[in-house]
């Protein structure tokens, strides 16, 4: 197998470690690289005071959220019409506010949070109280809030009730009680698919359950080297750009291309934040195959969406 093309794929933050494999991965020679809902450029979540491409990022993430359960003036529309209107929004009018920090004047702040508001079915005001900066995670617990539901992180389609405080809530972080995600009260998700996989290889009992997600260990990981600015809580930024390593990897090998993946309803890794990282990266746009899908985080799980996949996979594997 020598002389098989070698393609290398990651997810979500294997998408982040793919960027930092590609520094070293030069003499193997890669005929390229998957990536499905990456995070990149870590900044791009990063809610650091200051940082406005968190907000750009998200938002049209978040107005294809709101329309897909009947909220805002786009309800009701494709959701590729949607998310089109919703990004050229983010990366004009609203950017150009947001960019403005303090200096932006009282009535272009109104006007921005009145459009805010008509795009996200939530008040102005509360729009007004969070600077014009709605966050994922407070926007998915308040775009339903009145009927008493939340949405979901990994696939904004997903409704279900608002968790009932808990004793156990405490220092467990409000991403944990994402519907998409179906951990409930547990902070483990296990895996029989994975254990009996395990055991046909081996031929071999597993001693306890194959656990696939460990949010306890999650918290207690440091997701970046001590920089002195203390310990960094669950899901924060890695406040790292290894994108441009893949630009330098193309350029030692002709043949590489970069098919990237993502879902609309994604609100952990919002699209525009991939997109925007591979684009600001030196990578040659003819090398890119960036693609939106009408899927969540992880769009290989959906059905319907298997024989788009297997279209795209079988033109990238050349």
């Amino acid at each position: 197998r020598e002389r098989a093309p070698l393609y290398i794929a990651g997810e979500s933050y294997g998408g982040y470690r793919l960027a930092l494999l590609a520094a070293d991965i030069a003499d193997l020679r890669p005929a390229g690289v998957l990536l499905v809902s990456p995070l990149l450029d870590a900044t791009s979540g990063d809610d650091s005071p200051g940082n406005d491409l968190r907000a750009m990022f998200d938002l049209p993430s978040l107005i294809v959220a709101a329309a897909a359960h009947g909220k805002g003036e786009l309800a009701g529309q494709p959701v590729a019409s949607v998310y089109a209107q919703a990004r050229t929004f983010a990366l004009g009018d609203y950017a150009q506010a947001l960019l403005q920090g303090s200096t932006l004047p009282a009535d272009a702040r109104s006007r921005i949070a009145a459009r805010l508001a008509a795009l996200l079915g939530l008040p102005a005001q509360a729009l007004l109280a969070a600077d014009l900066r709605p966050d994922v995670e407070t926007f998915r617990l308040g775009v339903l809030a009145a009927d008493g539901r939340q949405i979901g992180r990994l696939d904004s389609r997903i409704a279900a009730p608002l968790p009932a405080p808990h004793a156990a809530d405490n220092g467990r972080p409000s991403a944990a009680n994402d519907p998409a995600l179906g951990l409930g009260r547990s902070n483990q998700i296990t895996s029989t698919v994975m254990a009996d996989y395990l055991h046909g290889l081996f031929g071999t009992a597993l001693p306890r359950d194959y656990v696939s997600l460990d949010i306890d260990i999650a918290m207690a990981w440091r997701f970046a080297a001590d920089d002195g600015a203390g310990p960094r809580p669950f899901g924060s930024a890695l406040r790292f750009n290894p994108t441009p390593n893949l630009a330098r990897l193309a350029q030692a090998n002709p043949g590489f291309h970069v098919l990237a993946l993502n879902g609309y309803y994604d609100l952990a890794v919002p699209a525009l934040g991939p997109w925007y990282a591979l684009h600001h990266s030196a990578l040659d746009p003819a090398r890119i195959d960036f693609r939106l899908l009408p899927g969540g985080h992880a769009v290989f799980a959906e059905d319907a969406l298997r024989p788009q996949l297997h279209s795209l996979l079988k033109d990238f594997l050349k």
